[in-house]
Parts: structure tokens; C-alpha cells; sequence
């Protein structure tokens, strides 16, 4: 990014990417700058010895903006290399953008706005890591043993933890794409930033549960409550506020994560304009590569063809159609449901309490056994499948990617529920699509509260939790993760322990941008 927007990078004295007036301090001798909000103890760099600044009042980004051609303007009025140097420490500037010779931009460097996908998927995980682990660079008057939030350091439990998370592969749906790998065997492998997301930001806050120190944890948890929010597609004013008051409160001195909140007000969701486009678009292009002997020139020719290909579709809009085709034997319902195959041939016998749900949801007092004809999938309007437990649990563990659970808006209220198989019934000339569903018990309000809301837990009720609802109350495929055993839980069984819920961050915007769930049919009609 300093290439691009000509400012010094991270390490600078004035290194905030978005052009903050917040100055870094530098450890004695040592060339780097870090924003550091609080003035160290016994702390006299010349310079770098100002007061602390509050987290909670810190100026918004575009106010060094504002300063910004002025300040560029004395840079390049610098009379020699020296007085180049002391003005580029001065202002934060090495160089105008490459950008500030476009006839029309949104304006340099407001044009450079914040980036989730390397902030929150890389460099906050690999913080948090490096602390977790013991691994972080430190002074050699630090002492590594005196870390308490080194839980990680020792190499059993780091291998232990691994497993944990390698354990819950299962339990992740397909629609979560690249599921996280076992950290203690593959980190160093070419881990993905999608892994890091999941991993550090969906199943850690439950697997690290009574195991990093309850301070840190809760911290932890606060963080992660504002990393959700600022993934939406759609976020309030309020759970905005509400983003940056515990991002406030979780931090001192990563700099970047101040200005999360007044970048969504300034650009909006910040989960429209990540580096996730431009990495896929680099993954796609160096893939199309044949010519490796003269990389940039086949390039060109590569975004010439891709260009003439855009056109063609603009002219003829028919050679790319929209959608996906439904396969033989789906039923499409309003609002973008689709009853997917398996299906039974004819309809079978419910269980009594299975029927005793359906007669509830109808409000018939009846006490025979209803038939129904039974589908295993469905494709909701965000483009996940969900299935059901009719298919999926006649499967084996090691061998299934559980997409049966789903997040439900259920009479005004938040649930979430196991899958058992979906259906139809007319009544009055009318077919009404259902799933039958077992709903999972309330979420702990102790854990719920202790966490700040990152961990909902909850047990799996079964035949108690029996409902009849409409398939318009699902609304996304989610992770129903078991509890790793701990202090927290000695109940040995998978099914009596508590699960914890983990949802795909960013879902709605993979969809807006064409991505859907493509699998083929591997269940025959019964």
C-alpha cells in the first residue's frame, strides 16, 4: 500500500494508513515507530515523549486528510536530502500517490480505505497467536515465563489445541468454504486467511474457554463481538457505536482497529471493499498464466481477452445468463427457496411426535400419525444448502460436512436448530413449504453474558425440541460445534455436551458477489 499512496508505511512516525494525526513512538536507538497511544515508564526519546492519547477521543482519520496536500506540498519543496528526510518524518509522506495524477478520484489517501480481510485475517490472528504461543519478538529483558497469556507456549497443549480445532472440521458446513487445519501442524503451510478468520474468530473464543485466563478471554470475546458487527453487509448506527466502544475498550495500541468504526460511517460496510476481490482476482490471473517467460505480456493479453469476453456479455446479455438452473426434481417456492433432491416417492408415516408437532404448527388437536413426502435439501435465498438429518446423519463422521443446522428467526426471537427433514401441505388449496426442526435449548445466559455475546451455548434437545416451522424462518446454514473437554464440561458423549454456534462472517456479501453453493446431487430419490 505505500507504493500506491506514496505515505512512509507502518513503521513511520506518522504510519497510519488512513492518514490519522496520531504520531508513533520509537524504542531507544531503534529506527521503527509504533502506535503506541500510552507513554512507556522512564520514557525520554526525544520526540516521541508526548502525552497519551485517549483511545476513546481519537481524532477521525479525516482530519489529517484534510492537511494532506498542504503537507505534500512541503515535502516536495524539500532543498536536499536532509531536509527531504526531516519533512518526511515530519508529515508522514515520502512521495505523491501514483493515484494524484487521475484526472477525477475520490481523493489521496482518503481513496485508500481500510482493509478487513489483512487487518482482522492476518495481522490481528498472527498477533494473537505470537501472544497466545509465546512467539511475539521481545527485548532481551522480557522474560517469556512471566507471560500468563502464553497459554499456547507449551508444546503439548499447543499440539492439544490443534486437535480441537482439526476436530471440528465436521461440524463446519460446506458453504464455509476452506475450513481451518490443525494450527500445530499446518501454520507454517501456507495457512489461509479464510482459516485465520474461522479459526481465530469463530472457534476460539469457545475452545479457548478455561483456558486462557478469564481477563484476557473476556477481551478477547470484545473483540471479537466488534469483528462480526463490521463484517455485515448492513450494520445500524447503533451496532456501529456499538463496534467501536468495544474495540475501544479491548485495545491501547493496535492503532488500526480505532478507525474501523468511523471508516463504515465515512465508506460504509467495510466488508464491500476488503483485498478478498483483489486477492481472488490475482489467484484467478496468475492461474490463467501460460506464457511464464514474459509474464507481464501475457498478461495484457489475458485482460484484453477478458475485456472483449465483458463486452460481448454487455451486447448479448443471453451469454450470460443469470442464476443457477435448478436440477431435475427441485421445487422452487417465493422468495428464492428451493426444495432440493432426495425425495420420497410417495409420502411415509411421521412418528407420533413428529405428527403431534405438525397438528401443533396447524393448530389441529388430532391423534393419528400424519404422512408426509420428505425432501433431504434445501437451497435458501442467500445461496446456502441446507439438508437435513435424514440424509446426513446415515453418513459417518469422518465423512460429512454438517449443513443440517440453521439459524432460524422464530416469533421475534433468535434460534437455532437441527434439521430433520422439509415438507410440504396444502391446507385451503394453498401448499405451505416446512421443516420439521429440533430446536437447540436457549443459549447459557452465564456464558452468553460472560462473553459479551462471542459464545452462544446450548445443548441439543431432540425429541423435546421438536418444531414444525416454515422455511421462511431459516435464514443461513451455521456450525453446531461440540465443546472440547475441559474444566468446563466432563460430559463425555457428544451428544450431551454443550455446543457452541459458529456463523459464516460475511456470508451476505459472498453471495452479492456470485458465489453460491454447487454441489451435485448425491442423494437418489427414494
Amino acid at each position: 500500500m505505500a507504493y500506491l499512496n506514496g505515505l512512509v508505511g507502518h513503521n513511520g512516525g506518522y504510519g497510519c494508513r488512513l492518514y490519522c494525526p496520531i504520531k508513533g513512538r520509537h524504542k531507544h536507538g531503534q529506527p521503527y515507530y509504533y502506535p503506541a497511544f500510552l507513554i512507556p515508564d522512564n520514557y525520554t526519546v526525544p520526540g516521541c515523549d508526548h502525552p497519551d492519547y485517549d483511545a476513546a477521543h481519537i481524532p477521525v482519520a479525516t482530519q489529517g486528510v484534510n492537511d494532506y496536500a498542504t503537507n505534500l506540498q512541503y515535502v516536495l519543496d524539500s532543498t536536499g536530502e536532509t531536509n527531504y528526510k526531516r519533512r518526511r518524518l515530519a508529515t508522514g509522506i515520502s512521495k505523491p500517490s501514483i493515484f494524484s495524477g487521475l484526472p477525477r478520484t475520490l481523493g489521496v489517501p482518503g481513496c485508500f480505505p481500510a482493509d478487513l480481510m489483512h487487518l482482522v485475517s492476518l495481522n490481528l490472528t498472527d498477533l494473537f497467536l505470537g501472544l497466545w504461543r509465546g512467539t511475539i519478538d521481545c527485548d532481551a529483558t522480557d522474560n517469556r515465563n512471566d507471560w500468563d497469556f502464553a497459554v499456547l507456549r507449551n508444546a503439548d497443549t499447543w499440539k492439544q489445541h490443534g486437535a480441537v480445532i482439526a476436530n471440528a472440521l465436521p461440524y463446519l458446513p460446506t458453504s464455509f468454504d476452506r475450513p481451518p487445519r490443525n494450527p500445530a501442524e499446518k501454520i507454517s503451510s501456507g495457512y489461509k486467511a479464510w482459516e485465520f478468520l474461522t479459526y481465530i474468530f469463530g472457534l476460539a473464543p469457545a475452545t479457548l474457554y478455561g483456558i486462557l485466563p478469564d481477563q484476557y478471554w473476556v477481551n478477547f470475546c470484545r473483540l471479537v463481538g466488534a469483528v462480526r458487527l463490521l463484517h455485515q453487509r448492513s450494520i445500524t448506527r447503533d451496532e456501529i457505536l456499538r463496534s467501536h466502544a468495544r474495540v475501544v475498550q479491548f485495545i491501547k495500541d493496535i492503532h488500526a482497529l480505532i478507525h474501523m468504526a468511523f471508516e463504515t460511517i465515512r465508506l460504509g460496510p467495510l466488508c464491500y471493499f476488503t483485498q478478498w476481490t483483489l486477492e481472488r482476482t490475482i489467484g484467478n490471473l496468475v492461474e490463467e498464466l501460460k506464457q511464464h517467460s514474459r509474464p507481464y505480456a501475457n498478461l495484457s493479453q489475458r485482460y484484453l481477452r477478458r475485456g472483449e469476453v465483458n463486452a460481448l456479455k454487455a451486447m448479448v446479455p443471453e451469454l450470460d445468463p443469470d442464476g443457477i438452473s435448478l436440477p431435475p426434481g427441485a421445487q422452487s417456492f417465493e422468495d428464492g427457496y428451493v426444495f432440493l433432491p432426495a425425495r420420497d416417492k410417495s409420502p411415509r408415516l411421521m412418528g407420533p411426535l413428529e405428527s403431534q408437532a405438525l397438528w401443533r404448527y396447524l393448530g389441529l388437536e388430532r391423534g393419528d400419525n400424519a404422512r408426509v413426502a420428505r425432501w433431504s435439501r434445501l437451497r435458501l435465498p442467500n445461496g446456502q444448502i441446507a439438508r437435513a438429518a435424514w440424509k446426513e446423519k446415515a453418513k459417518s463422521l469422518n465423512k460429512v460436512r454438517m449443513c443440517r443446522n440453521v439459524k432460524l428467526h422464530l416469533n421475534n426471537r433468535t434460534e437455532f436448530a437441527e434439521v430433520q427433514f422439509y415438507f410440504s401441505v396444502i391446507v385451503n388449496s394453498v401448499e405451505h413449504p416446512l421443516a420439521l426442526v429440533s430446536l437447540f435449548s436457549p443459549p447459557d445466559p452465564n456464558m452468553l453474558e460472560k462473553s459479551l455475546g462471542a459464545v452462544w451455548s446450548c445443548r441439543y434437545q431432540g425429541a423435546a425440541g421438536l418444531r414444525v416451522v416454515p422455511i421462511k424462518c431459516i435464514t443461513s446454514v451455521v456450525a453446531v460445534v461440540p465443546f472440547p473437554l475441559g474444566a468446563h464440561t466432563q460430559v463425555r458423549a457428544i451428544a450431551e455436551r454443550p455446543h457452541f454456534i459458529v456463523e459464516k462472517m460475511g456470508l451476505d456479501v459472498a453471495y452479492m458477489g456470485g458465489h453460491e453453493e454447487i454441489e451435485a446431487i448425491a442423494d437418489e430419490v427414494e
